[in-house]
């Protein structure tokens, strides 16, 4: 055949199925020659469609066969067709994903026989301490205070990754508990621990899923890392290590042992509601807490890239990371390097490159947190951003479980003579702290943009902003209820 007589004929390769394309060239053909009736052409048509469809449905059928071999699942008759056309689903999602034009790309993994809702429901379990209009509201307020207050910052780099500084432990996994909270409010703590001077030690996500709870922490059903922190501060609680206290992925009783604590925290510092400038700053200093959208579809398959999901919420918060660094693309743009607790299987070796400078994107600056310990965080508190946490807000501790001797923790806090419980050994600190971003990496010509009245600092200043909120601990030990 010449193509020039049938213009279409050489289209047939836009379908997928070979039959397709068969039929599609044969109905060129009878409009052209008349060769086939119309019934032929109606009976071919019907064959066509069962044996495509056939064939694609046992394609998938063997791919999902595989994918539950490879994740270890098993299911019932009923429910074996439900997860079969659950993961369907999520295959057809990230397969037409993947043909689009986006900045990063999606894959499937071992969550692919849950629905979006479940998986929000066993992954995600960050806890808003206010409603999504109230934070609304606070944002607002706040980046107008920023507008209105023209603070000078510190020179920053351009890239920056805690990681290669060895203030980041490795990826963990929370399974399927939602204890992203402790995860992070841990994370956090280990990185302060380390730049402080400290040792890099994994503490213990256990404990805190134990203990930090009856604060508006709820386990494995979610929690708050500011809350969760307040309850650190307020108990005088410094957190074990994860070999002395393991995960095991649920709620069990709390066994804390004061005496096998090694680190707590001083007080926090809150960066300044949806400013990712203000966000920049405080992870100049140390690896920060923070609150996202996570509920999105593209978010549990994301696999590489830089992700931006311009339907993601910024008051929506329902999911905690750490951000360990920043970096800008040539070709991409800004980004923020996320520390993610799903295991090394997700996204980019368990890590996330979020969009940064992006309108706050799945509100990664709306709730972020910093734990303050030693020369960290030594800076004047600002009042006129947040209202100072009050000693009598803070939570109290948790039960402690009585158990026997040098295996389990006493059944509460020692107290001394006076009445106030003793504060557990620290762990000593080198004389010469890790010392910070800006004063380890060489700085751009030209820094990166501030705002219009910022005056440029020496780079070996430290990066901390004027706004710097810092929690204040009213007395340096906190009496404990019996």
């Amino acid at each position: 055949l010449e193509t020039k007589k049938l213009p279409l004929f050489a289209e047939a390769k836009a379908f997928a199925c070979p039959i397709q394309r068969l039929l599609y060239q044969c109905l060129i053909l009878t409009m052209t020659y008349r060769r086939f009736t119309e019934l032929a052409l109606l009976v071919l048509a019907c064959l066509t469609l069962v044996s495509c469809v056939s064939l694609r449905e046992r394609e998938l059928q063997g791919q999902f066969n595989s994918w539950m071999r490879r994740h270890a699942r098993s299911y019932s008759n009923d429910e074996f067709l439900e997860r079969y056309n659950t993961w369907r689903e999520n295959m057809d999602f990230i397969e037409e994903f993947n043909r689009g034009n986006h900045t990063f790309t999606v894959a499937m993994n071992e969550h692919g026989d849950l629905t979006p809702e479940e998986f929000a429901r066993l992954y995600m379990g960050q806890v808003s301490p206010a409603s999504e209009q109230e934070l609304q509201e606070r944002i607002a307020a706040e980046s107008a205070m920023e507008d209105e207050h023209h603070h000078t910052r510190a020179s920053i780099p351009a890239n920056w990754d805690w990681r290669t500084k060895g203030a980041v432990t490795p990826v963990k996994n929370q399974g399927s508990c939602a204890s992203c909270w402790a995860f992070v409010a841990t994370g956090a703590v280990e990185g302060v621990r380390k730049i402080a001077g400290g040792s890099l030690v994994s503490l213990s996500d256990q404990m805190l899923l134990d203990c930090a709870v009856g604060t508006g922490n709820q386990g494995c059903s979610g929690g708050n890392v500011e809350i969760t922190y307040r309850w650190m501060i307020s108990n005088n609680a410094r957190l074990m290590t994860q070999a002395s206290y393991p995960y095991i992925a649920r709620q069990s009783t709390c066994r804390y042992v004061p005496s096998q604590g090694v680190q707590g925290i001083r007080n926090i510092m809150r960066v300044r509601a949806g400013s990712e400038s203000d966000l920049l700053a405080k992870a100049a200093i140390a690896p920060v807490t923070v609150a996202i959208d996570g509920s999105k579809r593209s978010f549990m398959f994301y696999s590489g890239g830089y992700y931006y999901d311009p339907t993601c919420s910024s008051t929506n918060l329902n999911h905690a990371v750490l951000v360990v660094g920043w970096g800008t693309d040539p070709q991409r743009g800004d980004y923020w390097i996320a520390k993610n607790e799903w295991g090394t299987a997700w996204g980019d070796d368990g890590y996330v490159y979020m969009a940064r400078n992006k309108n706050n994107n799945c509100g990664i600056a709306s709730l972020a947190v910093l734990p303050c310990l030693g020369s960290i965080c030594s800076t004047t508190p600002n009042t006129d951003t947040v209202t100072p946490v009050r000693p009598t807000s803070l939570p109290p501790a948790a039960s402690v479980s009585p158990a026997p001797p040098d295996s389990s923790p006493s059944s509460n806090l020692p107290v001394a003579p006076s009445g106030l419980p003793v504060a557990p050994s620290t762990v000593p600190e080198r004389s010469s702290p890790m010392p910070l971003a800006p004063s380890t990496v060489p700085v751009r010509s030209s820094p990166i943009p501030v705002a219009p009245s910022a005056v440029p600092v020496a780079p070996s200043v430290v990066p901390v902003a004027p706004t710097v909120i810092v929690v204040p601990v009213v007395p340096t030990i906190i009496p404990v209820s019996p």
